[in-house]
C-alpha cells in the first residue's frame, strides 16, 4: 500500500503550503514531505547529504521557527536517510501544516489526518507536543482535549500499545493580513523513532557526554574540510586528548571506515512498523548504505583522558561499536600528550595533514573557577603548538571566552549548539 502525499486525502482540511516556500505538493503518493531535525548549525551538512541520495527533490532549509531541513522523496529514500544521515536527530513525515489558534483547530487538524493509512489503529501510538497555543487558551483543557489518551482514539478504541510515534509541533511567527501573529500546527509521524542519536553503542555515558549526532556533525564537517570521504582507503590517525566516553573517537572511526550510523548496532526504525512498510526496499537501502564500509585494519584511533573511569567508558563503548581492534586508549593529561607512534603508517599525501586531533574540553560548569578553565585552554594550545606539528585540530567548546586563550588563530569555525549552549567548532592547522 502506498503512503499518501500531503494533498491526496479528501477526508481532512486542505493543507497549507509550508511557510518556507517549498514548491507545490506533488501529486505522486510516493513522494513524502519530510523534515530532518538536527542541531542548529548542521543544516548545510544535512542538505549536502540529502542531495547525495537518489530520488530526493525540493531540498531546502526550513524557515526560522520551524527548524531542520525539508525534502521530498519516496519511501526508499526515507529508509536511506534514516540509515545514512550522521547529523540528523529525527526524520519526520509531515502530514498536516495548517493554521491553528484554538484547541478546536488543533483537534480538527489531528482528526482530519488519515492515520489509518500509516498506522495499524488496532493499537495506539505515542504523542509528543512542542510549543503552545495562545495564552487565552486554558492549558489544562487543551491538553485533555488534544490527548484524548492519544490521537489513535480518534479512529480506534483499542488500548494496545503501538511501537511508533507521532510528533506534534506548534509553530509561530508568520504574519497574518492584519500584521498580527498567526499560529500553525504541524502534525508529523516520526520515521526514526527512537531518535537517531541512539546509535546503540553507548554502554556507559560518563560525565556530560556529547550527543552522538553532535559528535557526528563535528566529524562530518571536519572531514569535509579535509576532503575525506566515508570509507576512503587512506586512514589518518585520529587523536582525542580528552576522550570522555569516546563519542568523538567512535564517530570518527565510523566515518573513516564507512559504517552507516544507522547500522552500527542494528536497530529498527519507526517507519518499519508502519502500514505500507516495504522490507525489500529497506534491504536495498541497507545494502546501498553499506557499500562504503571498509575492512578494519591497523589501529588509527587514539584516546586519552585524565580520568580512569572515562577511559574505561571509552573502551567499553568503542568495543560496542566494533572499534576496539582499531583503537588504543590510555590515562593521560592533555598537558603532556604526545602524538601516537605510527611507524607502521606511511605519511599521507599532500595536502592531507599528518593526523587529526579532536577535543571537547570542559566548559567550566563542573571544573570550577574560570582561572582553572583558562589555564587548561592555554595548556591545550601549548600542547597543540609544540607537539602536534603537521596535524589539524578541531576543538569544540561552549566556553567562548576560554577559547580565546588557546592562543592559536583558527583557520575556520562553525557555530553549533550543544543543547541550549552556543558553541564553536574551531579548526587549527598546526604547521
Amino acid at each position: 500500500m502506498a503512503f499518501p502525499s500531503h494533498a491526496d486525502s479528501t477526508q481532512r482540511p486542505s493543507v497549507a503550503t509550508p511557510t518556507h516556500k517549498l514548491p507545490p505538493n506533488q501529486a505522486q503518493a510516493d513522494h513524502l514531505l519530510c523534515r530532518v531535525l538536527c542541531t542548529r548549525g548542521a543544516e548545510d551538512l544535512i542538505v549536502a547529504a540529502l542531495q547525495a541520495l537518489p530520488d530526493v527533490t525540493d531540498v531546502q532549509v526550513a524557515a526560522s521557527g520551524i527548524g531542520g531541513v525539508y525534502f521530498r522523496g519516496p519511501l526508499s529514500t526515507l529508509y536511506q536517510a534514516n540509515l545514512a544521515l550522521r547529523c540528523a536527530s529525527r526524520i519526520l513525515v509531515e502530514l498536516a501544516n495548517v493554521p491553528c489558534s484554538t484547541a478546536d483547530d488543533l483537534y480538527a487538524a489531528a482528526f482530519g489526518v488519515p492515520w489509518e493509512q500509516f498506522l495499524d489503529l488496532r493499537g495506539t501510538f505515542a504523542v509528543s507536543a512542542h510549543g503552545s497555543l495562545p495564552k487565552n487558551e486554558d492549558d489544562q483543557s487543551r491538553r485533555q482535549r488534544f490527548k484524548l489518551r492519544d490521537i489513535a482514539t480518534f479512529r480506534s478504541h483499542s488500548t494496545r500499545p503501538f511501537s511508533s510515534s507521532a510528533h506534534v509541533q506548534l509553530v509561530y511567527g508568520a504574519a497574518n493580513q492584519r500584521g498580527g501573529p498567526t499560529s500553525r500546527v504541524l502534525l508529523s509521524l516520526d520515521s526514526s523513532y527512537p531518535a537517531l542519536h541512539e546509535r546503540g553503542y553507548r554502554q556507559i555515558a560518563g560525565a556530560a557526554p556529547l550527543k552522538e549526532t553532535l559528535a557526528g556533525t563535528i566529524v562530518e564537517w571536519s572531514m569535509q574540510r579535509l576532503g575525506i570521504l566515508p570509507g576512503q582507503p587512506l586512514l589518518l590517525p585520529v587523536v582525542d586528548l580528552a576522550c570522555g566516553s569516546g563519542t568523538l573517537l567512535i564517530e570518527a572511526g565510523l566515518y573513516l571506515l564507512g559504517v552507516p550510523p544507522g547500522r552500527v548496532v542494528k536497530r529498527p526504525f519507526g517507519c518499519q512498523t508502519w502500514r505500507g512498510h516495504q522490507p525489500p526496499q529497506f534491504q536495498q537501502a541497507t545494502a546501498r548504505a553499506e557499500k562504503q564500509r571498509r575492512a578494519i585494519g591497523d589501529p588509527f584511533l587514539f584516546g586519552q583522558d585524565l580520568d580512569p573511569h572515562a577511559v574505561h567508558a571509552s573502551r567499553t563503548n568503542l568495543d560496542a561499536a566494533g572499534l576496539s581492534a582499531v583503537s588504543r586508549l590510555r590515562v593521560g593529561d592533555l598537558r603532556t600528550a604526545d602524538p601516537p607512534a605510527l611507524s607502521q603508517h606511511e605519511p599521507p599525501p599532500e595536502p592531507l595533514p599528518t593526523g587529526i586531533v579532536y577535543c571537547n574540553p570542559p566548559y567550566g560548569e563542573r571544573l570550577g573557577a574560570e582561572d582553572d578553565i583558562i589555564a587548561l585552554y592555554r595548556a591545550l594550545g601549548d600542547t597543540l603548538k609544540r607537539r602536534f606539528t603537521g596535524y589539524v585540530a578541531y576543538i569544540f567548546t561552549a566556553n567562548l571566552n576560554a577559547a580565546k586563550f588557546i592562543g592559536l588563530r583558527p583557520s575556520a569555525r562553525l557555530t553549533l549548539y550543544n543543547g541550549p549552549l552556543e558553541g564553536r567548532l574551531l579548526e587549527f592547522r598546526l604547521r
